[in-house]
Formats: C-alpha cells, structure tokens, sequence
C-alpha cells in the first residue's frame, strides 16, 4: 500500500502503453487519471494491441557517434552545420538510451556532444548545464569512471567562467577540484588535463583582476584546490613507483638466489645473448630516437597515456619514451637527460631487472617534475588570493605557507632557484599597488635565507628586513603590531650587518659612483 502511494499510477501506465505496444481507450485514461485510487483495469479498456519493434541501443549508438565524430572533426565545416550534427547526434543518443537506460557509455558520450555542442551554441551555460547532468548520471552508474569525472571538472569550470555570482562560482571550483580528485585516486593517467585546468584558472583569474576582484580571487582560490589535488595525487604515484620497485628488486633477488646454474640455465643465456627480447630491442631503438630530440621547455605539459595502434598516428601526435609516457604534441619531445642510459652487462645483454629500473627512473623524473611545476603553481595562486583577502592573519598564515612551498620546489629541483628568485621582484613591483606584498618578500628572502644559513646572501638578508619596514606602515593604528614588526626587521638588519659589515658603505660607494657618472 506504501508504495502504491509513492508510484504514480497515470505515469506507469503511459509508459507501458508506450514500451509494450498496447493502447488504451480515452475514457479509462480518464478515469485513471481523475480517480487513481478507485479505478481497476478491465480487458475491455484495451482498445488495441499491436506489435512493437524495438531496435537495438547499438544502432542508435554508432549513428550517434558517427555524427559527433563528423561535427567534432571537421573543423571547417561551418558552424550552423556542426550544430545541427550535434543535435542529431543528441537525438541518437537519447533514443538509445531509452532502449538501454542504464547505458553510462551512451551517457558520457551524449554528455561529450553536449560539450562540443556549448562552444557553437548561444546559451553555452544551459548547455553545460546539461552535459553535467549526463556526465553525473553516468558516474552514478559507473562511479570509477575516470575519463568521466575529468570531463565533469572541466565542465563544472566552464560554467564557473560563465557564473557571475562570486559564492556560486567557489562552489562550482570546489566541486571540479573533487571531480579531478576522483579521477586521479588511482592513477596519473589525466595529470596533464589537471595540469592544464591550474593554469586555465590562473589566466581567468589574471583577466578578472581589473574587472571583478572578487571574482579574480575565487578562480585563484580553485586553483588552490585543484594544485592541492594535483599535488597529492603525484606524490602518491612516486610512492607507488617506489613501493614497485622495491617489490621487482625483491622478487628478483629471490628468484636469483633460488635458481640452480645449470646447462639448460647455460645455453638460455647464450641464447639470450645472441637474440635480444622483442622489450630490449624497443628499448635501444627508443633511445637511439632520443638522442637526437630536442629538450622540453618549461611550458610543455606531460600526458600519460597508452601507445597509439596506428603508427601513422603516432609519429603524427605522440612521441613515445622508452617509461611508457607518452608525450601530446609533435613538440613535446622528452629531454635525454630524462631517460637514464641502460648499463649492459659484460656479456652485452640487458637484464630485465635492469631495464624495469630504468623504466621507473624515467618515470619518477617526469613526475618529479610536474610536482616541482605544481609547487610552483600553487604557491603562485596561494600568494595572490592572499593578498586579496581582508582578514590580515589569514594573509600572513598564507603567504608563510607559500614561502615554504617555494623551497620545496627548490629542494626538488635545485634549477627552479632561477623561478623562485623572478618571484621576489615580481612581489616587490606588486607592492607598489598593494603593500602586502612586502609580507611577502619578506617571507620568501626568510626561507631562502633559511636554506643557506651558513653562508647567507646579504642582499636578500636586506631585502627581508626593509620588506617587513615597510609592510610596518599598514599597521600603523595597531601600536603592538607596528612594533612588533619594527623589532623583527631590526633584528633581521641586524643580521645583515653582522655578516657584512660593509654593506651599507659599498651600497652607498656605488650610488655615488651612478650619480657621478
């Protein structure tokens, strides 16, 4: 009885008239429809029954995907024909899905239709609107779907650049950030598109800076979330990297010590050494190829992915590395200074051990990589959302933080140094519209002072504590504060001269000498 109240009955009855291929008179759907508690079907309310055909979900399916692939593909075709395409291809779908309604694959790519769909359409926001519910019903139905969720972050930014309301476009961020973390709680294989949401965030964010500060701030703080993510997430695969390798080499000694030296093991050997494995010979050649790419430069992303059966294809779009990574783009070749050369033994073979430790070095370089970029990244994004925040605390707390992510960054990769050091000027000419940036300065000159404490640089020594002077002159209704400040940036000049004590008369030598001339 419960649930015959919860059902509707008019509903029900409409869908099996529509499913089964049965039609029923005018008036008895009438009556159900006026008096659902008292009505009983009769088989005279029957006015027909008819055969139904019912078409398999894979025809519909493929035609739907043949027009999202034409619309999708041929990029000069016009933009009123790639439209109708994608809404034929909608309409596909949708039929399809009505013969299998718990399809999450026809789901993702009606979902995908409706993306492609947002960029050509003038309400691009309902359309986006629309592709996330299909990209969220398919993740219902398959919740380890991983493309799906990298497509349900994307979409959820894009309708955040097109959300004016400041507290909704946090939210939708926060979401996508929960999204990518889904997609990558078991593997890196979507780091790149992570990636490249981070800086699609920070460019947002930069072009709302004169036009809406408010909503400047809250795409830096989505990138905090998403570096966040990003960041935990490569940590993860290094410890799962490491965690491999110490169970191949395990296994491996095991193995070796277990195994009698016998003729038979002999002769393999001779014959391995004669005949290199299909593995080893993929490896060499993909080395040979290595020798003679050009570096990455800083602004290439690195995508993980499978090799393309196509050979055509993959000369034409990937470049492939002898760690199974794959690099997108015709000029994004890997460095050979990230493939490590393999040691043959003194019979001149490679062992499989040996070329399975290779493959994770090259591997764990690319990640330690990224994550030295992400450092970069969120330590970036957590300073400016910082500096537009009112609560001064909160500020202070942050770019502390920051500061230290920066190290971390250098203690990775000693060469980032260079980037590290192009922040302390851009904060200082930052400082000039907002002075909060001398806080700052101050904190990133205090962790590299840190760093090389016993032989410090006395420039940033200064610079530390003429930064912390100035940042003083904010707080100058707040007396304890102020002096405070003052006490800590004399202690730190302090330093400075007890280090070097001619500092000042070298400084000021100097502006005579520039005056003079």
């Amino acid at each position: 009885m419960a649930l015959a109240l919860k059902v509707d009955s008019n509903a029900l009855i409409l869908r099996i008239e529509s499913l089964v291929g049965v039609k029923i008179e005018e008036e008895a759907k009438s009556q159900l429809r006026d008096y659902p508690d008292a009505f009983e079907f009769v088989q005279s309310d029957i006015a027909e029954v008819y055969a139904k055909a019912k078409h398999m979900n894979l025809v519909d399916y493929a035609e739907g995907m043949a027009l999202y692939l034409a619309a999708a593909g041929r990029k000069s075709m016009g933009p009123r024909e790639r439209l109708r395409l994608l809404n034929l291809s909608c309409a596909r779908f949708a039929r399809a899905l009505s013969t299998l309604p718990d399809s999450y694959v026809t789901l993702y790519q009606w979902g995908l239709s409706l993306l492609e769909e947002s960029k050509l359409h003038s309400d691009s926001r309902k359309v986006l609107e629309a592709a996330s519910e299909k990209f969220s019903a398919a993740l219902e139905i398959k919740p380890n779907f991983q493309g799906c969720w990298v497509k349900l972050a994307e979409v959820l930014i894009e309708i955040a650049k097109l959300t004016r309301k400041p507290k909704r476009t946090k939210e939708l961020l926060k979401q996508a950030a929960e999204a990518f973390e889904k997609a990558l709680s078991s593997d890196d294989f979507f780091l790149d598109v992570a990636i490249k949401k981070v800086q699609e965030s920070r460019e947002e964010a930069i072009n709302q800076r004169y036009s809406s500060r408010v909503r400047s701030r809250e795409f830096y703080y989505g990138s905090i979330q998403l570096c966040e993510v990003i960041y935990n997430s490569i940590v993860q695969g290094r410890q799962r990297l490491q965690e491999s390798l110490s169970r191949s080499s395990s296994t491996s000694a095991s193995d070796t010590a277990s195994t009698p030296s016998s003729p038979s093991t002999q002769k393999l050997a001779q014959s391995t050494q004669s005949a290199p494995s299909p593995q080893i010979q993929i490896h060499r050649a993909a080395e040979s190829r290595h020798k003679s790419a050009p570096a990455m430069t800083d602004d290439e992303t690195i995508y993980y992915g499978e090799d393309a059966k196509d050979s055509d294809s993959r000369r034409k779009h990937h470049v492939r590395s002898s760690s199974g990574i794959v690099f997108d783009g015709p000029k994004q070749r890997p460095s050979t200074a990230a493939v490590p050369k393999l040691r043959t033994s003194s019979k001149g073979y490679q062992t499989s051990q040996q070329i399975e430790n290779s493959l994770f070095a090259s591997r764990d370089a690319l990640l330690k990589r990224a994550q030295v970029q992400i450092l970069l990244l969120w330590a970036d994004s957590m300073i400016q959302y910082a500096a537009a925040k009112k609560s001064d605390s909160l500020c202070e707390s942050m770019f502390a933080t920051a500061a230290d992510k920066y190290i971390e960054a250098v203690e990775l990769d000693p060469d980032s140094l260079a980037e590290v050091l192009k922040r302390v000027e851009l904060f200082e000419e930052q400082a000039k519209e907002n002075r909060r940036f001398h806080f700052a300065t101050a904190q990133l000159c205090r962790v590299l002072y840190a760093r090389d404490a016993a032989s410090p640089n006395t420039s940033f020594v200064m610079k530390w504590g003429l930064s912390l002077l100035s940042y003083a002159k904010l707080h100058q209704e707040d007396p304890v504060k102020h002096a405070t400040l003052h006490k800590d940036a004399g202690h730190v000049i302090e330093q400075a001269l007890q280090a070097e004590s001619g500092y000042f008369d070298e400084k000021l030598q100097l502006a005579f000498r520039s005056g003079n001339g």
